[in-house]
This record gives C-alpha cells, structure tokens and sequence, in this order.
C-alpha cells in the first residue's frame, strides 16, 4: 500500500468512527539500538481513568464509548526488540478498544495528513514520546501545540531522565507546555514537581521479561559480582566500577564514537568486561546470577533483624 492510499484509508477510518474519541501518539524511532523504548505501562488506569474528575485527568473518557488510540509509528530497524512500550499499546488495544495506527513521524509525508486530523479536531488527547529537543518534542512545540484547539489536550513521556530545560524566551521549563507530563522513574518526582499534572505511568515490562527468561532461580551460579548497564557515555560513570573488587561487568552499546572508545579502553585497561547490549530476557537472568551474593546477605541481614524484633515482641 503506498503512502498516499494508506493516508486515505486513515481518513476513510476516521470519518467512519467519529462518534469516538480519538488519541494520537507520536514516535520517532532512531536508527540506532533503541534500548531505551523498554518501558511498559504499569497500569492504563494512568493514562485512563474513567473515574477521575475532567480537571485531573489527562483527558475526558467515557466509560460507554471506546477510544480510539492512533500511534505514529514504524518498526523498521532490525534492532528494534520486543519491548514494553509495544506490549503496553498492545494493552491498551486490548483492553480500552483503542486501535492503533503506527507511523513515523520523521517520513515527512505523513505529517500533512496528521496535521490536517488535529485541525479537524478528531483527537481528544495527542501523546508524545521523546526527550527535550528530539524531534517529537521540536515538532510538538514548533507545531502542534500551536495547531491544535484549546480543548485537545497533549502530553508529552520525555523518556529520559535529564530535566527539562527553560524556555529561551521565557526562562520557563519547557515541560509546562504540555498538559502532562508521564514519567517512569520514581526518582523523578522531584524532577517534574513543577508541573502541575505529572504522572508516574510508565516502567520496564518486568512480568513479560522474568517469564521469558526461564530462570526464577536466585541461588544459581554467580557470574559477576558487579554489573553496571547503560549507553557508554561519560555521564554513566561506568568507570566507577573501577573501584569494586571482584568480576566486573558492563552491558552497553555505542554513543559517539571518540567518547565511547575511551569509556571503553579505560574498562578493557582495567580488566573490567564489556558486552554488547542484551535482550531483556537474557539480561533480566544476569542480573540474577550476578547479584546471587548480594541478595542471599541481604537474606540473611533481613533474617536478623526478624529475629530481634521477634525477640523484642516476646519479651514485652
């Protein structure tokens, strides 16, 4: 199907559906490993709760009409894993009868289409996935928030855990813009206190990721003592790792080249083991091999703390 018939068939589907309220998610899949778009929507109730006041909630729902969410979104890249944050549409499908379209923000064609629906009014909420000045959020603001009516509501998952930045003009954070604001992290609170509607939505898919893995075993063999994961970036500080003694390991993937080779030498020269970036699964049975000790003298600590309280209790 070209791009020109399938914009048509959105069209066509939208005019057929109008009597439902409409959400439109907009992505920006890089051409890189996308590690980072594992998350998973703990509950839809954050999103989408019927029974919170209009003034509270991100947007309005009927509880008697269905939602229809619309997902700008291609899987393209053959790094693009099995994750969360598709687990957690495929949820929303499921269980909110919101149906998904998925496209790309970045083909340019598509974006006349969608802006020419948010005119016409045929969202009730547009959400937004992308950190401070991506693309998803350069567009947002550049463009949709200022195109769409004051009663669609849009929010904005920075997926990241940077701050926002203030505002050139007016020295604001620049997250105010949204309605809201979805954060996955709880220690990120702080970060977005400012905002007056931010929600902690969205996690790893740990459910899905334990299962796959197989292995529930906490007692199995111990393959490092120490693991550190996360892009090979200075500001990931894998170099502490340094410090610790025994087997060592760090699960990464590549940043810019000049950094991430010297992040990477100094953990070569300092007999530290470097891997390539995992699949959720496998790396969710590392961590359990690896933090085998640390959990059986956490175990152990917490058994002798239960047995003074216990000691306590029966001598009052």
């Amino acid at each position: 199907m070209g791009v020109c018939d399938h914009d048509r068939a959105i069209h066509r589907e939208l005019r057929e559906r109008e009597d439902r309220h409409c959400v439109c998610v907009l992505l920006y899949p890089r051409q890189v490993h996308l590690a980072d778009c594992d998350i998973f929507l703990k509950t839809p109730l954050s999103i989408l709760n019927s029974n919170t006041e209009l003034s509270r909630s991100p947007y309005w729902h009927d509880p008697g009409m269905p939602v229809k969410l619309t997902a700008h979104l291609r899987l393209s890249h053959s790094l693009f894993l099995p994750s969360g944050f598709r687990r957690a549409l495929e949820l929303l499908e499921q269980e909110h009868a919101m149906i998904v379209h998925r496209f790309n923000i970045a083909d340019e064609q598509v974006r006349p289409t969608l802006e020419q629906e948010i005119s016409r009014k045929r969202f009730s909420f547009i959400f937004a996935k992308g950190c401070w000045h991506t693309p998803v959020d350069k567009y947002m603001r550049s463009r949709i928030l200022r195109l769409k009516p004051k009663s669609m509501k849009a929010g904005l998952f920075p997926a990241c855990s940077s701050a926002p930045p203030p505002d050139e003009e007016t020295g604001e954070p620049i997250s105010l813009v949204y309605d809201v604001i979805y954060y996955d992290k709880l220690w990120l609170r702080g970060t977005f206190s400012h905002h007056p509607l931010a929600i902690h939505a969205f996690g790893v898919d740990a459910g899905k990721t334990f299962r796959a893995s197989g292995n529930q075993r906490s007692g199995g063999p111990k393959l490092f003592d120490y693991v550190s994961v996360g892009i090979f970036a200075p500001w990931k500080r894998h170099e502490n790792i340094l410090d610790k003694n025994g087997s060592r390991l760090v699960v990464g993937y590549g940043w810019r080249p000049q950094e991430s080779s010297e992040v990477i030498s100094a953990l070569f020269s300092g007999g530290v083991a470097v891997w390539q970036n995992l699949h959720p699964s496998k790396m969710c049975l590392l961590y359990m091999c690896s933090l085998a000790l640390r959990c059986s003298l956490q175990r152990k600590e917490l058994t002798s703390r239960q047995e003074h309280r216990e000691a306590a209790d029966g001598g009052q």
